[in-house]
């Protein structure tokens, strides 16, 4: 947590984000948010390191969001980065246009799965030797 608290700060409450299990992947919707800020960023990565089931792939309904900024991206590639350790998949799905282009420019799109829908994820993931536990977001590789 405390890199977190590092990179952001402080967490506020979230009562904008849902999150559920299915074939084998947690969905996150993110509800009524236009800006996807550090605030939102922060809480999203809480929100996954707080999980007690086994790591899982995990999808994001960006179908809300309009706009992105600097520390919502670094957000993104932080628990990309993260994900990929435990050899896990960040999707973002229903991204709009603007922010596919954003994340085309910055070459984020490298990283992270992006998808205009999660059609294509409805299929359970197939386990990709993922160590099985909770997301660990410390700084410690020891």
């Amino acid at each position: 947590m405390d890199a977190l608290n590092t990179l952001f700060g402080e967490t506020p409450e979230r009562g904008w984000i849902t999150s559920r299990h299915r074939n084998g992947r947690l969905y996150v919707e993110l509800k009524d948010i236009s800006s996807f800020t550090e605030d939102t960023g922060r809480d999203l990565v809480q929100l996954v390191q707080e999980e007690r089931k086994p790591l899982e792939d995990v999808v994001i309904n960006f179908e809300s969001v309009r706009t992105i900024n600097g520390k919502g991206l670094a957000a993104l590639l932080y628990l990309s980065k993260k994900m990929e350790e435990n050899r896990r998949r960040l999707y973002l799905v229903q991204v709009n246009y603007a922010i596919r282009k954003i994340l085309a420019v910055t070459e984020i799109d490298q990283l992270i799965h992006v998808q205009e829908s999660d059609a294509r994820l409805t299929e359970p993931v197939q386990d990709q030797g993922g160590n099985g536990s909770p997301l660990s977001l410390s700084e410690d590789h020891t």
